[in-house]
């Protein structure tokens, strides 16, 4: 309890006052590419590749699988310039990624960024480490100002054989089937929630002030916004709103944590798991969260209020733009390329790599053993 405390003192008020003082820099080094002979599939087929990388604080530290799923060894943070590559792992700006950043550029080292995957866990972060990763030599997934790797692949030329967007459906079918989402510790229950007989829509909150909002060219003020859209759009349907699933183990708060119960609004703070809600919805409004592309996948009509990886290819009704996406994509594709090409997945009863469809297999027969 100490140890996580002194982490959410170092996260929410360090980082913020460092942020404050060295963003603008930070925000400056991050627009500097990578060497030009620098190469991610080259770096993947190198088993003895070195990195170091900003997560020193290790809020994951017990058992964090960054060794299997990064490759190679991590050298301590004080060798940094022996190192083959940088990491960034997560979102903002800390004091050790200032100073990887910069010594990037001084060093002509290539850096690449570094989150946990769609398939995360079973637990929240705190208390259990993931087993995917997203690894992108060009920004991260989510930020929508400027190209992603995965963005460059959905906007690319190449296009599924018929092998591969069988597989993407089939492996979206298996979800849909096994309900399993990024965090899996929620309940599978019908929810209880609104009118008896009436249809409604969902609107989907998120952490307050959380980094994939600003970078989704989204800001609070889209929160306010989504949820008036939805009431102004269907009077006469129920407006589930879903509270940010941490919130109810004491973590971050939302944009609606605490709203009040009124009219055809109905706020819907218990955990449950995504799919349990997604049943009972015709329609889906969100900002940047990675639940709007999981209503795709059951088939719902998204309206999206904020630039997350999955908007502006055609599949969701998009209230703003971003004219690098030019492509129209359909869900198994933008499935194939962000769940199957874009992450990386590692067993740990085995310590291995691995596909998605075996660690889909592992997090369900974790969340029997959690239930008994």
């Amino acid at each position: 309890m100490i140890r996580r405390g002194l982490v959410y003192l170092y996260q929410r008020w360090f980082l913020l006052l460092f942020a404050r003082f060295f963003g603008t820099a930070y925000e400056q080094l991050l627009r500097e590419e990578n060497p030009a002979d620098f190469s991610l599939e080259e770096l993947n087929a190198r088993s003895g590749a070195s990195y170091v990388g900003n997560n020193v604080v290790k809020v994951n530290s017990r058992t964090d699988h960054f060794g299997v799923l990064l490759g190679g060894h991590e050298l301590p943070f004080r060798n940094r310039r022996s190192a083959d590559f940088f990491y960034l792992y997560g979102s903002g700006i800390d004091l050790f990624k200032y100073f990887l950043v910069r010594d990037a550029k001084r060093l002509s080292i290539p850096r690449v960024y570094v989150e946990d995957g769609f398939l995360r866990s079973v637990d929240l972060p705190f208390a259990e480490p993931g087993v995917s990763m997203l690894v992108d030599d060009v920004s991260i997934y989510y930020d929508a100002r400027r190209p992603s790797r995965l963005e460059l692949l959905l906007n690319s030329d190449e296009v599924l054989t018929d092998e591969q967007f069988d597989r993407a459906r089939g492996v979206m079918q298996m979800i849909r089937e096994t309900k399993v989402t990024k965090y899996n510790l929620a309940p599978i229950q019908r929810p209880n929630v609104g009118r008896e007989g009436v249809q409604k829509v969902l609107v989907i909150d998120q952490a307050y002030q959380d980094f994939s909002i600003p970078f989704g060219l989204a800001s609070d003020a889209s929160f306010e916004e989504m949820l008036a859209a939805a009431q102004r759009e269907h009077p006469e349907k129920d407006i589930i709103v879903k509270t940010h699933p941490e919130s109810f183990r004491g973590g971050r708060k939302g944009y609606f944590t605490g709203l009040k119960q009124e009219g055809n609004v109905f706020p819907f703070t218990d955990p449950i798991c995504p799919y349990s809600l997604l049943e009972v919805v015709d329609e889906v409004y969100c900002v940047t969260t990675q639940m709007g592309f999981e209503a795709l996948m059951y088939g719902k009509k998204v309206h999206c209020f904020g630039m997350p990886f999955y908007g502006g290819w055609g599949v969701t009704e998009d209230r703003i733009t971003c004219s690098r996406r030019v492509r129209k994509r359909s869900i198994e594709e933008i499935f194939y390329f962000a769940y199957i090409v874009y992450s990386r997945y590692m067993n740990p009863e085995t310590g291995q790599r691995c596909e998605i469809e075996e660690v889909i297999e592992y997090l369900v027969n974790l969340r029997l053993l959690n239930e008994c």
